[in-house]
Formats: structure tokens, C-alpha cells, sequence
């Protein structure tokens, strides 16, 4: 009925924000408390009934479903929650001045696996902060070479999206010190390698400095370090992960300065036609660049599923403006168009996605190309991206969970059971 829909819409705008439940150092002890005194309140009142005549079945169930909760509670956090947070506290500093004492320097580092002490190395860079700084590369002098890549014979071994077989090469020179990269692998690798937030493109060169970025693939960052530099402890946070994004999705945005140019005048004057505010033009135009970087890696995520298996569709997506054939005065909305690549070279469309579709079909095409690369569920990852029903939306299966039993992999088999929630990275 209309009611129905006009509720079912009201819903759709309902926007909620998870929140962690997290517990003070005191709070625990407080609860435990509190499930004591409830407990003494009821052993009182079952004592008092066993006195006077039969015990209540209702008394007795609560007093033991207190206590199961209790002994719970106290398990998962500690009788002496409080006292167990300081004591976690006083041993990660104490862990921290024994680091700080036992510590060794880049130069005795090297030293200590034959190394000289001028000897450059590479530092992994993690969006997670307790992990940046733990893997470690050094770079051997020539006539050696550090390459970096994904076949077993590399030096450096990295696996994951945009790192083919072999990617590049490190030479270190060390009379003068120089780290000179070179892009080793071919236009049809697909191999993605960038220094500073720019590309390298294949067969290219180019000299590093101390604390040049360098990303292998689309996952992989390190910081190139040589030890003993005057400004080797840097505090303007240009070593940070989310720096380096930045650096990423600003030459995304302008490295095609000259068509986005184009395109940006283009939509800026159709917007301006359709009689859209001038902030919300300029709006919906920064966004379109600011999802560049994300379409990039979907581009490139449906480049090597479909060259790892043939059998999925050849996809490939682009920005576009939805805009209504009627005249209205409502603004264009901002979608991702997705299309099949014809063997005659021709493109069919597909679907529109609108961005927050988008944003939760981005973690499955990852998922999808973790798997197809390593063989997992291969064949039930190419029946689903081998139909269009599964990138309009219309599958029965929901798209953001992965195959799970092999009823996927026969069309005319029903599933065995429902589909798994969406797991994102």
C-alpha cells in the first residue's frame, strides 16, 4: 500500500552511528558489586521462604541466573578490574624502558647481519600505528639488487593487488650513497608503483632521497631510510599512512588534470543549466574527483579477476550525473556507471550504483580478488561475477558476502542455506 511505502521510505533516512560500550577501570568492580548485593538480596529471601514453608521455583531461578552472571562477568573481566589496568599500565612502561635500554641503532642493526652502517632500508608504513615501523628491508650494495615483486625469486616478496610477478628493482650505490629505483614491469602487468604520491611508469628511473614514500601495488608502503641522515627522526608527520593516502588521492585528482579539466567545465555549465547553486556544483565536483582514487582500484581489482579467470564479466566503471528527463528543480545525483566490455571493444551498460552502493561493493571486489588470486573459491566467485545479475543488484544471493557452499556454483541448484552477513575489510 502507499502507507507501506511512504514508511518504508521514512525508514530508508534513518541513519544510526555504532558506538564501542567501553567500561572505565572502575566500573567493572562497581558491577560485580551490584550482582553481590542482588545475590545476598536473594539467598535473604530464599532463606526466608525455606522458614516459613516451600521455596519459590521463581526466587531460586533468579538467584541462579545472578549468579551465572556474576561468576561471567567476573571471568571475562577480572575481580580486580581496576588493580589488573594498572598493572597492564606499570608493565608497558616498564616494556618501554626496556626498549629504551636495550635498544639498538639502525647502524648496529646492520651491523649485527653484516651490514655496513651507512647501509639504506626500507620502513613499512601501516594505517595501523602499532604495526608501522616493525618489517624492515635493507638494501644490498651492487652488483646485488633488491627486486620487489610477486614471485618466490624476488628479494622483497609483497602479493596483492597491482604487484605482478616482478614490479622493480633497488640499486644501491654507496660510494656516493645513491638508491636508485627502476619500474621493471610491462604495460600488461598492470603493476601500480608511485614515489611520493606519483607514479612511476614502466621502465622508468628515478633517484631517492632520505624518507621518499614508495608504494608497491595498492597496499604496501614503505619509507626509504638511510641510516645515520641528520633529519632521520622527521616530526611533521610526513611518514604517516594517512599522508601518504592523501599524496595518493591528490594526484588521482590531477593527473589527468587536463580531461578532468574538461569534464569538470563540461558538468560545472550542465549543472549551472539545470539551475543547481553554485556551491553545490563546486560540491558535487570535488566529490566526483574525490572518488576517483576508489574507482582506480575497482577498475584495476575487475582487470585482474578477469585476467586471472576468464569466465567472470570484463568490467569496468566510470563517474557519471543522474538526471531527470522531466524538468524539475531537484539537483543531479552522483552514481557510479558500470559496464561491460564488448570482444568487439564496445561497452554495454549494466547498472548504476548509487556511491554508498559503491562503498559497500568495494570490500566484496576485494574479497573476490583475494580469492581468485589465491585459488580460493575460484569457481564460485567466477559464477557470481560471470552474471550481471550479481552487479545490477538482482541476485538472489546477497552481494556482499562471499560463496560459501558449492550450490553457487550450479545456477539451477538451489543454496542450502541463507547467505552469510557482509564481512568488510
Amino acid at each position: 500500500t502507499l502507507s507501506t511505502l511512504r514508511f518504508a521510505d521514512s525508514v530508508k533516512k534513518v541513519k544510526t552511528k555504532a558506538q564501542v560500550n567501553e567500561l572505565a577501570p572502575e566500573e567493572p568492580e562497581i558491577i560485580l558489586m551490584s550482582f553481590r548485593s542482588e545475590v545476598q538480596v536473594l539467598q535473604s529471601v530464599l532463606q526466608q521462604e525455606s522458614g516459613s514453608g516451600p521455596q519459590s521455583p521463581k526466587v531460586a531461578r533468579e538467584l541462579e541466573g545472578a549468579q551465572h552472571l556474576m561468576q561471567s562477568f567476573s571471568a571475562r573481566t577480572g575481580a580486580r578490574w581496576a588493580e589488573a589496568v594498572e598493572q597492564s599500565k606499570a608493565l608497558g612502561e616498564m616494556h618501554k624502558q626496556v626498549l629504551s635500554e636495550m635498544c639498538l641503532a639502525a647502524d648496529e642493526v646492520g651491523q649485527l647481519v653484516g651490514l655496513d652502517s651507512g647501509t639504506p632500508y626500507l620502513l613499512n608504513i601501516s594505517d595501523d600505528p602499532a604495526l608501522s615501523g616493525s618489517l624492515l628491508y635493507f638494501l644490498r650494495p651492487e652488483p646485488d639488487i633488491t627486486t620487489v615483486g610477486r614471485a618466490a625469486d624476488n628479494r622483497v616478496v609483497l602479493r596483492g593487488l597491482g604487484i605482478p610477478d616482478h614490479l622493480c628493482e633497488l640499486r644501491f650505490q654507496p660510494d656516493p650513497p645513491m638508491v636508485v629505483i627502476r619500474n621493471s614491469c610491462t604495460d600488461n602487468d598492470r603493476g601500480r608503483l608511485m614515489i611520493n604520491g606519483k607514479p612511476l611508469t614502466a621502465d622508468d628511473s628515478q633517484e631517492l632521497n632520505h624518507a621518499d614514500r614508495i608504494v608497491f601495488g595498492w597496499a604496501f608502503c614503505f619509507r626509504l631510510v638511510f641510516s645515520g641522515a641528520p633529519d632521520m627522526d622527521r616530526s611533521d608527520g610526513q611518514e604517516s599512512f594517512e599522508s601518504v593516502a592523501r599524496e595518493v588521492m591528490i594526484n588521482s585528482m590531477t593527473a589527468g588534470q587536463a580531461q578532468g579539466m574538461k569534464a569538470a567545465a563540461y558538468w560545472h555549465g550542465e549543472l549551472t543549466r539545470r539551475t543547481v547553486q553554485e556551491d553545490e556544483a563546486d560540491q558535487m565536483i570535488t566529490l566526483a574527483g574525490e572518488v576517483t582514487a576508489n574507482l582506480e582500484e575497482a577498475n584495476a581489482l575487475c582487470a585482474e579477476i578477469h585476467e586471472s579467470s576468464p569466465g567472470t564479466l570484463r568490467i569496468e566503471m566510470d563517474v557519471g550525473m543522474c538526471v531527470s528527463f522531466m524538468k524539475t528543480t531537484e539537483p543531479p545525483n552522483m552514481v557510479i556507471q558500470v559496464w561491460k566490455r564488448e570482444g568487439d571493444g564496445g561497452r554495454q551498460f549494466v547498472a548504476a550504483w548509487s556511491l554508498s552502493t559503491f562503498e559497500r561493493r568495494l570490500p566484496s571486489l576485494r574479497d573476490a580478488h583475494r580469492h581468485v588470486v589465491q585459488g580460493l573459491l575460484r569457481d564460485a566467485w567466477v559464477q557470481r561475477l560471470g552474471r550481471e545479475d550479481w552487479w545490477c543488484g538482482d541476485c538472489q544471493e546477497d552481494p556482499n558476502s562471499e560463496p560459501t557452499s558449492e550450490a553457487e556454483s550450479d545456477p539451477g541448484r538451489p543454496p542450502r542455506s541463507a547467505p552469510t552477513a557482509s564481512r568488510l575489510l
